[in-house]
């Protein structure tokens, strides 16, 4: 019976010499191409998992065993920003910038986009003001005629309503009215393309009206339908024109 034993020991040990060689590399082969496979995952900057994090799970850790998951579940995931896509009940996770909300240029960020559309109407007024004066330049030597609006004669609302329709703004046919179009805009903050307003009569009523074409310093001219000269270019400081001002407005910022 011992001899039976120790034959059945011997025998066993001998098979395992001539089967473990030849297995055990191709399994080494086999885990090492495993191995390998499951660090190419890893490296990825997108990995895609068969389920969303649990109960508020910190990126990038794995599941706790006592969580109920199974363990071919606890692939840890890389999340951005906690965008997370559903596709065929897959979560994917992608990876994106991150932005800063505060200077965020979202249409739904209403700061930046006033700074833009407050950009573009400065640079509307100015194209607009430098062809206001031009048009206005263009008519030096028109003579005045009252009530006129042409190159044959024109008063000075005219000159003004001809002016800024160059640049599709319609403006009242008196100058009275044209003192109530646009933004008030003091003495010492005239610019050109303002219209200042005078009263050449007895008392403070506005009858004649003109367009700043130049500031240099305190130094305002601007150019007007004379009664007596036609359209000519003087300067506020001048004489008569410094005491008869009554106000300036703006009128492509009203």
């Amino acid at each position: 019976m011992r001899y039976h034993s120790f034959l059945m020991v011997a025998l066993t040990v001998a098979a395992s010499a001539v089967i473990l060689p030849s297995c055990t590399p191709a399994k080494k082969v086999a885990r090492y191409q495993y191995l390998l496979d499951n660090k190419t995952e890893h490296d990825n900057d997108t990995q895609v998992a068969s389920h969303p994090p649990r109960n508020n799970q910190p990126p990038g850790r794995n599941t706790p065993s006592g969580s109920g998951s199974s363990s071919q579940n606890n692939t840890p995931l890389i999340y951005e920003h906690d965008k997370k896509e559903q596709e065929n009940n897959v979560v994917v996770i992608r990876n994106r910038p991150r932005q800063n909300p505060r200077y965020s240029t979202n249409d739904n960020e209403s700061r930046p986009t006033k700074v833009l559309h407050a950009r573009d109407r400065d640079l509307e007024i100015q194209r607009d003001t430098e062809q206001v004066i031009r048009t206005a330049m263009s008519y030096i030597g028109t003579p005045y005629l009252y009530g006129g609006t042409s190159r044959r004669g024109m008063d000075c609302s005219g000159l003004v309503c001809l002016s800024y329709k160059s640049v599709d703004k319609d403006l009242p046919r008196t100058s009275a009215t044209q003192a109530e179009t646009g933004r008030p805009v003091p003495r010492n903050k005239i610019q050109p393309g303002h219209l200042i307003f005078f009263s050449t009569s007895k008392g403070r009523k506005i009858n004649h009206v003109g367009i700043v074409t130049s500031v240099d310093g305190g130094d305002v001219e601007f150019i007007h339908a004379s009664s007596s000269r036609g359209v000519r270019i003087d300067k506020l400081s001048h004489e008569y024109w410094r005491p008869r001002f009554v106000k300036a407005v703006a009128p492509l910022e009203g």
